[in-house]
């Protein structure tokens, strides 16, 4: 009998110890879910602002102080002048009484003529026969389309609307029929893409290499749907290229086919392992993935019940998000002249020993304790958090990737993705395109209409400032 309730204690104090780490978990799961349904679904609320101190500033409504105001660019011609007389009753406070006055007041509207018509060009061809073809043939004019009903600069306007407003293929058609006339099957609008691509084709390889030549090249990805099953949206770029590709793979092996393996340059990115396969020369990890991630973390310990357990984790968390917000600021400092790259250099090591203090602490969630590995681990993030102060034109963020896919993202939530990989193909090679030539300066539509009309070579004038 002593053996056998010995033995029921022992299985007790089992059942106890597991039953309370079924507790905790439960409630990190709990914490967890409710923090994802928070981010998800926000609170309709309006969030009451803190009264300003006293002896705080109020900062001043607007743009921030030294900012250049916009105006409207005065127009380059005058196509109508209208002449109006003086008033004989005053448009204010309606007195009679006006006397005459010298002072003119000039005026200039800018506002478009809409015209539903259409412009429609017929070439007349003289012909030669020809020995070798045993027909007669026919030279193609300066902006016309051989064999083809629909003039570039409908194509392009279509292809424009397509991609870069992100209207659906049937909005274009209705668009275009309602202002101009130019009724057509929304089959058309998408057979104007996939033309475009087809031409684009040349240049689209001809980026892929500019690319893999860069200095410095910020790497991102995104979801998309292929014909209702999961792909990814790849981009690769900077300052002056945009590069997008769409895969049914997140591996690595994607982004080792659009760099190649003898890239060697500078990287900007998230800490993605796919981008390990890359012997670039520098690299930098996306901090504001780290903040996001820690007030992230902190919000979560926040949920669960008995949260004051986690108190040193929840601390160690906001600590981590101020620490990398004020190693941001001072690429702000930087770019504008009040830090130069010298002693940013050489606040690399105060940083590394800083941040290597604020994780000596003793942690306990599992989600802490892996931020806190990854931010010492040499594998991992260790050598990739201060670059950006050592390189010129690195920022300490990703935020250039992430603003070039918010207009494919907002296509994707619009059409759902592509159905065929010859459309998902297209969709990259007009994405890179028109962000080029954006990046360039140049007008996409412009771009377009050159595309359709006219050799490579012109083409690629028309997306580049400079050719070479």
């Amino acid at each position: 009998m002593k053996d056998h309730v010995r033995k029921l204690e022992n299985d007790n104090d089992e059942l106890q110890v597991e039953n309370t780490a079924i507790k905790i978990e439960r409630d990190q799961f709990k914490a967890q879910f409710q923090a994802l349904h928070r981010k998800q679904f926000k609170s309709g609320k309006a969030k009451q602002s803190k009264p300003a101190p006293e002896n705080e500033k109020k900062k001043k409504r607007g743009p921030p102080e030294g900012h250049p105001p916009w105006t409207r660019s005065i127009p380059d011609h005058i196509d109508k002048v209208v002449t109006v007389p003086a008033p004989t009753i005053c448009p204010h406070c309606e007195g009679h009484d006006l006397s005459p006055s010298s002072e003119k007041v000039e005026q200039i509207q800018e506002d478009i003529i809409i015209q539903p018509r259409t412009f429609v060009t017929c070439f007349k061809h003289d012909t030669a026969f020809c020995p070798s073809c045993r027909r007669p043939v026919w030279s193609t004019a300066p902006g016309e389309l051989r064999n083809c009903s629909i003039g570039p600069t409908a194509k392009a306007a279509a292809v424009w609307l397509h991609h870069d407003l992100n209207m659906p293929f049937r909005e274009v058609k209705r668009l275009l029929c309602t202002f101009f006339g130019m009724n057509f099957v929304p089959a058309s609008a998408l057979n104007f893409t996939l033309s475009a691509a087809g031409k684009s084709q040349p240049l689209y390889e001809d980026l892929r290499e500019k690319i893999r030549a860069s200095g410095l090249l910020y790497l991102d990805e995104t979801s998309w749907r292929l014909d209702g099953f999961s792909a990814w949206l790849w981009y690769a770029g900077n300052s002056n290229l945009d590069f997008f590709h769409i895969d049914r793979s997140r591996s690595a092996d994607v982004i080792a086919d659009i760099l190649g393996d003898e890239f060697g340059g500078d990287i900007v990115s998230d800490d993605y392992a796919a981008y390990n396969i890359l012997l670039a020369r520098w690299r930098q990890t996306c901090l504001a993935h780290i903040i996001r991630s820690a007030k992230e973390i902190a919000a979560e310990i926040g949920l669960i019940k008995d949260s004051k357990d986690y108190a040193q984790d929840i601390r160690f968390a906001s600590i981590i998000a101020e620490f990398f917000s004020d190693v941001c600021a001072l690429d702000k400092q930087r770019r504008l002249g009040k830090l130069s790259r010298k002693k940013a250099r050489s606040m690399v090591p105060s940083l590394r020993k800083r941040l290597k203090n604020i994780c000596g602490c003793v942690l306990s969630h599992p989600k802490t304790i892996n931020l806190c590995d990854k931010l010492l681990s040499a594998k991992r993030l260790a050598k990739k958090l201060f670059t950006f102060l050592t390189r010129p034109g690195m920022s300490p963020t990703n935020n250039h990737a992430e603003r070039a896919l918010r207009k494919p993202v907002i296509a994707r939530k619009i059409s759902f993705g592509s159905r065929s990989d010859s459309g998902a193909h297209a969709f990259a090679v007009i994405a890179s395109m028109l962000g080029t030539a954006r990046r360039q300066n140049k007008s996409p539509l412009d771009f377009l209409h050159t595309l359709f009309t006219a050799s490579t070579e012109e083409s690629r004038s028309a997306l580049y400032a400079n050719s070479s």
